[in-house]
């Protein structure tokens, strides 16, 4: 149980919790949407939109998560990360040294950026 709702508070985060640029800026506010609608097969989906200023971008898995003792956050257990903006995809990648970090890089013209991305909760055994 206390991995689903780790998964749920993962799921419900997305990478919105930390988020980087070249330039450091944000401005605006964040949208997020958790569809629980699966929830019954384990399957939660969620949908984060953000600012974002044209140059590197990197966004932040959450690694450490409340009540736990170690950096156990699930990210075995994401699928289908996209990231777009405009209705045009954005290529990421992964830091060399740290999985929980995506790197990607924000066209010019881009104001905010939707990443998107399934948890999936392992069954019970």
């Amino acid at each position: 149980m206390a991995r689903w709702r780790a998964g749920l508070l993962a799921a419900g985060v997305c990478l919105a919790l930390m988020s980087s640029n070249a330039e450091g800026q944000s401005t605006g506010g964040i949208r997020l949407e958790v569809d629980a609608r699966e929830a019954p097969r384990k399957i939660l989906h969620s949908k984060i939109t953000m600012p974002a200023v044209p140059g590197k971008m990197r966004l932040f898995y959450p690694k450490w998560l409340p009540g736990e003792h170690g950096p156990t956050g699930p990210i075995a257990d994401v699928a289908g990360l996209k990231i777009q903006s405009a209705g045009r995809t954005i290529p990421w990648r992964r830091d060399s040294t740290d999985m929980f970090v995506f790197e990607i890089e924000v066209p010019s013209g881009v104001t905010s950026i939707e990443a998107s991305m399934d948890f999936l909760s392992p069954a019970a055994g």
